[in-house]
């Protein structure tokens, strides 16, 4: 329940963000990256990239929310982040958005002023089999925070913010 109460406190939390219509789309030129790495595949899985591993034997749900602000250059003007991931995880996905810079598709009718908010959602769900029975109570709020926030993936919110779907994870065995 706790963990359900801090997703709606970070969700509707940052509300003073105005609603916005202009959205520039996120673009690997060819020959980049997007060759070479054949995982990603979309803004989301480029964000999670090049991560540390999860500490072992570490069973701690973590989860954090990064919003980043998007300007009419494609540059990031802004980043805030509300969650518990580790230091060396969230420094990372703040790494990988910042090396989005030179990778956005501007629209045409652009402005100066214009910029785009979105919102990406990233969880740890611990990285081994016992984890699962360990704190299932949380386990299972953020297994379903984790599906709400998939099935609304690259969607706007009423804010207009883009809503990133979140990374990748297997779920662990039941057994």
């Amino acid at each position: 329940m706790k963990s359900l109460l801090v997703f709606m406190m970070i969700y509707f939390g940052s509300r003073e963000i105005r609603a916005q219509n202009w959205h520039p789309e996120f673009s690997l030129p060819l020959g980049s990256e997007l060759l070479s790495n054949i995982n990603i595949q979309n803004l989301s899985s480029y964000l999670e990239r090049n991560l540390p591993w999860h500490r072992p034997g570490s069973c701690e749900v973590e989860f954090s929310v990064f919003h980043f602000r998007v300007n009419s250059e494609g540059k990031i003007d802004s980043i805030r982040t509300e969650g518990n991931l580790s230091k060396e995880v969230s420094a990372q996905i703040i790494k990988n958005i910042y090396k989005t810079e030179g990778k956005w598709k501007i629209p045409d009718h652009s402005k100066p002023g214009d910029k785009c908010w979105f919102v990406y959602p990233y969880f740890l769900f611990g990285n081994y089999r016992p984890c699962q029975n360990t704190n299932k109570t949380s386990y299972q709020q953020m297994y379903i925070l984790y599906h709400i926030y998939s099935e609304t993936a690259d969607t706007r919110d009423s804010m207009g913010r883009v809503i990133l779907s979140p990374n990748r994870f297997a779920k662990l065995d039941e057994k």
